[in-house]
């Protein structure tokens, strides 16, 4: 028969492991990580789940200590609410939580949420209801068993307390303090510090120009360049790149651009690829953008007066980083002021003509000497939102074939705002005999079913080339090339060479002839010096082009 004594004192064993470890609190913290395991095994990192258990088993030794059970429920709320942000990143973005991916979700605004989960709606999004039903059973069945005054009971706890101890101990000593700490917490500290940083620019972008020894090359023969910012745009997508619809008929019809065939971005976010492409920052140096100069204390610097005409909206749920790079301008303007990007019923859509206007207005404001830029919505998801009903030219019968046919739409939709803008600049030039410039080119790409069975620009280990393969088009006028012949002569016969636009801050400084010791020629596409022999590795660690698409 068994001991009474002995059988009484594994139970009481067992009450106390199931007091300090609750069955549903460890389902909590650990259902994330087989999550994970199923969208990709390979980025799984083992230890963080143990991370969040050693600090929430703190609160529940605090619960078995005093014998209340608001230190549980709390442990409960905690890996609650940590699990499920983790659960929801994995679901959306296929890897773990990053600073940069949480920089990217809190410069997203409310509408831009709703049109990513419409791209992304899938049966994935079903693991979130047996996660809820964990934490509800967890609520329900706390293990609250009364605690035991032996020795047993008393070597357990200690030894529970000193493998936390020890654990996390060994991580603060191999990687500091953020690095003993749980994933969320740790993004969310890199995050702080570097908006923080961000938000500073605008109060230091007098000291900072003073800092740049900066002069127009010919400040007799001003000129006007303009930055097209596109979105979302995949190059494999324009017949003027040799897409099988004719998504570009206008731009295919200039004979007078210049389309450079072997572009890249090195990112796959708006706020990593333009603050990229318009500071010191790249792929490279690995400098914070908010450290460097950009291209407005350039422009403030030599005498050039910047402009940020836009219809993105200017507001995240924080201070938008795009918004905050765009106030280093002299002048701004957030013209979309109608619509978000999703769309509610109450809404009226802002297509990017609503630019055009404004363009017209600031090229006629006083001042020759110009840098403007005009960010457009182009062909960010949801791509049904972002032309008007009169170029629903393509369609589809599955779901599929209809989320391509509306990109292609949205494609279409933006040959005729670029080739709109590039004719109001032909039209001005031509009446004021300005020199003027004009770059187009798109933060990012998009994958649509291209490489991989998605639509989006959001990646987990490989940054697919249809997310960075993007258009970068060229358009000088006739007194731009008439003043600067050579420069002219360089850009042309540069449309062949391999670029990525981490480097596009210095071949605009080039485009506006200004001389100053920030500017490195060897990156600029546009200066006779241009290093075509840079290996362009993107921010996915793979260099570009790949051996194959599948790589």
């Amino acid at each position: 028969m068994n001991d009474p004594k002995s059988l009484e004192s594994h139970v009481g064993i067992k009450h106390t492991l199931l007091s300090l470890f609750p069955p549903f609190i460890l389902a909590l913290i650990f259902f994330p990580l087989f999550a994970g395991l199923y969208f990709n095994y390979r980025l799984v990192e083992f230890a963080e789940p143990v991370i969040t258990l050693s600090f929430i088993t703190i609160l529940i030794i605090l619960r078995y200590l005093s014998g209340k059970n608001i230190f549980y429920f709390l442990a409960a709320i905690l890996s609650f609410i940590n699990g499920f942000i983790l659960l929801s990143h994995w679901i959306m973005l296929k890897g773990p939580m990053t600073s940069n991916s949480l920089y990217v979700a809190l410069n997203t605004n409310y509408d831009e949420a709703v049109g990513f989960l419409h791209l992304k709606s899938g049966y994935e999004f079903l693991l979130i209801i047996p996660y809820i039903i964990l934490f509800l059973l967890a609520l329900i069945y706390t293990f609250n068993y009364p605690r035991k005054q032996d020795k047993k009971h008393t070597y357990i706890l200690i030894a529970t307390v000193l493998l936390i101890l020890v654990f996390l101990s060994t991580r603060v000593y191999e990687g500091g303090f953020r690095y003993g700490t749980p994933e969320l917490v740790r993004s969310s500290i890199l995050f702080y510090k570097d908006a923080t940083a961000f938000k500073k620019l605008k109060s230091e972008r007098q000291k900072r120009s003073a800092e740049i020894d900066a002069k127009l090359i010919a400040p007799n023969n001003p000129a006007v360049v303009v930055l097209i910012e596109g979105e979302s745009t995949n190059r494999n997508h324009m017949s003027l790149y040799g897409y099988y619809r004719d998504t570009s008929p206008l731009l295919k019809q200039a004979e007078d651009i210049i389309v450079y065939t072997d572009v890249v971005s090195g990112y796959h976010s708006t706020m990593t690829s333009i603050t990229g492409a318009l500071t010191e920052s790249n792929l490279e140096n690995k400098r914070k953008s908010y450290e460097c100069f950009n291209i407005m204390d350039v422009c403030r610097a030599s005498g050039v007066k910047s402009y940020w005409l836009s219809n993105q909206s200017p507001i995240g749920f924080l201070d938008n980083i795009i918004t905050i790079l765009a106030q280093q301008s002299d002048k701004q303007e957030f013209l979309n002021l109608t619509s978000g990007l999703s769309l509610s019923k109450n809404e009226k859509p802002s297509y990017d003509s609503v630019l055009f206007s404004a363009l017209e207005k600031t090229l006629r404001e006083e001042g020759d000497q110009k840098f403007i830029v005009l960010h457009l919505l182009g062909s960010h998801g949801r791509y049904i939102h972002r032309y008007p009903s009169e170029y629903k030219r393509f369609s589809g019968s599955t779901k599929k074939e209809k989320v391509i046919a509306q990109y292609d739409n949205s494609v279409l939709y933006n040959d005729f705002v670029v080739d709109s803008i590039l004719k109001i600049l032909r039209t001005y030039a031509e009446v004021s005999n300005t020199p003027t410039a004009a770059i187009y080119l798109s933060d990012h790409g998009e994958n649509v079913y291209d490489d991989a069975d998605y639509a989006g620009h959001d990646y987990s280990v490989i940054l697919y080339p249809s997310i960075v393969e993007i258009p970068y088009v060229v358009w000088l006028s006739e007194e731009y090339q008439n003043t600067y012949p050579d420069k002219s002569a360089v850009i042309r016969s540069h449309r062949d060479m391999p670029y990525i636009t981490d480097d596009n801050f210095h071949s605009l400084i080039d485009l506006l002839n200004i001389e100053t010791s920030v500017l490195d020629a060897k990156r600029s596409v546009f200066n006779e010096n241009y290093n075509d022999k840079r290996r362009r590795v993107m921010a996915d660690g793979r260099e570009y082009p790949p051996h194959s698409r599948e790589e």
